[in-house]
């Protein structure tokens, strides 16, 4: 029987790791006496039974999407941007959008005054 410090030294894991097993009871062999833990230094970790009632992962390929063209973006977008949408799709920064208003045609919209852009300057700025 060996500590646990002894027993993570021996398998080159943490004695964290260790504990977590005891915690949940993946050392079975494993003995408390006067208040620490004595494991069989030849007992192997065994997975409790949540992990065996766990569905297998498995990976189902995604159909393959063509590369989004700035063209298509728009054509799918409102005729008004959000800033960060319209930064996004320009390849700049919100900020240079927002220092940028007259440039990027920035205007008011909406009961509460949000920022938006124009679809037509994105186009403009894009050659499209």
């Amino acid at each position: 029987m060996v500590t646990v410090a002894e027993y993570a030294r021996q398998r080159g894991i943490t004695e964290r790791t260790v504990r977590r097993w005891l915690a949940a009871g993946e050392l079975s062999a494993a003995r408390q006496l006067r208040g620490r833990w004595m494991i069989p230094a030849d007992a192997e970790p065994v997975a409790h039974e949540s992990a065996s009632l766990e569905r297998p992962r498995t990976s189902t390929p995604r159909p393959a999407r063509p590369p989004l063209t700035l063209s298509a973006a728009l054509d799918e977008s409102p005729v008004f941007l959000t800033i960060e949408t319209a930064a996004r799709l320009l390849g700049v920064s919100e900020h240079a959008v927002r220092a940028n208003r007259e440039t990027f045609g920035v205007v008011r919209l909406g009961a509460h005054g949000s920022l938006v852009v124009p679809q037509r300057v994105l186009r403009e700025f894009a050659g499209l």
